[in-house]
């Protein structure tokens, strides 16, 4: 099966530094991969070049077997749908005329009105996006996303901003697309918790490269977390999703 995402060689650099160096990335039809590492690791450099929003100082990125650098915007736009952590949103638009990005078939308004009703967006509908507290903006970004209806979907922080409901909320309405529509999803969490519970495999970048990747359980683990974090931290378990807390062993209380 042809991976919806194949990545290799990639490197970005500013100024002489790599800010993503040499990373191989791929994600499957219905495969959810999570990108995880502390601040500075590039994370969101590698999203934005997986994108197409950052330009490759090496190495190649393949969309459903096509070379990113040889599609139109349009024909980009078809194959990855991106939400990124800060979003521009223009002037004037209603929620649901922003989420109904694409033309106004009976189908799209179908597909626009389900995925708004998924995300608790429908009594928001004639809202003004620029009316919308931070988190209902970002619930209307990612609506309009999963409209968008491609095969890969890039999210980058997609729980900025959201309360505890709403971040479970989205990534379950996330996870239940990859699912039913067999779409490919990459995204960069801070969270590691949620990350364990919804990826099927984590990649974990430190300095621009790839350190560990594989399974959750063979990347949340303590030693790996506490080498590339700098800080100590637990991993327990809760219905067998690793839950990572900071702190040793000794001053973690379970109650």
């Amino acid at each position: 099966m042809t991976a919806a995402l194949a990545a290799t060689g990639l490197t970005v650099r500013v100024g002489g530094r790599a800010l993503v160096d040499d990373v191989e990335l791929t994600a499957s039809p219905g495969e959810w991969v999570t990108v995880i590492g502390p601040n500075g690791a590039g994370k969101t450099t590698l999203v934005h070049a997986v994108a197409g929003l950052r330009s490759l100082d090496g190495g190649r990125v393949a969309l459903s077997g096509r070379d990113l650098s040889t599609l139109s915007s349009r024909a980009r736009a078809s194959l990855v749908a991106f939400v990124p952590q800060t979003p521009v949103v223009p002037e004037g638009l209603s929620v649901a005329e922003y989420v109904l990005l694409r033309g106004e078939t009976p189908r799209d308004r179908a597909v626009v009105g389900e995925v708004m009703a998924r995300l608790d967006l429908t009594e928001l509908a004639l809202r003004s996006v620029h009316t919308l507290s931070g988190g209902e903006r970002q619930r209307a970004v990612i609506a309009r996303a999963l409209a968008q209806e491609a095969p890969l979907l890039v999210l980058d922080e997609p729980t900025t901003g959201l309360d505890l409901r709403h971040q479970l909320d989205v990534l379950q309405v996330v996870a239940e697309e990859r699912r039913s529509r067999r779409i490919a999803v990459l995204a960069t969490l801070h969270d590691l918790t949620l990350a364990g519970r919804f990826a099927d495999r984590i990649v974990l970048l430190d300095g621009g490269r790839t350190v560990a990747t594989g399974a959750v359980r063979d990347v949340l683990t303590e030693e790996l977390l506490c080498a590339h974090y700098g800080v100590a931290v637990t991993v327990l378990e809760h219905d067998g999703v690793p839950v990572v807390v900071p702190g040793s062993p000794s001053a973690v209380r379970v109650t």
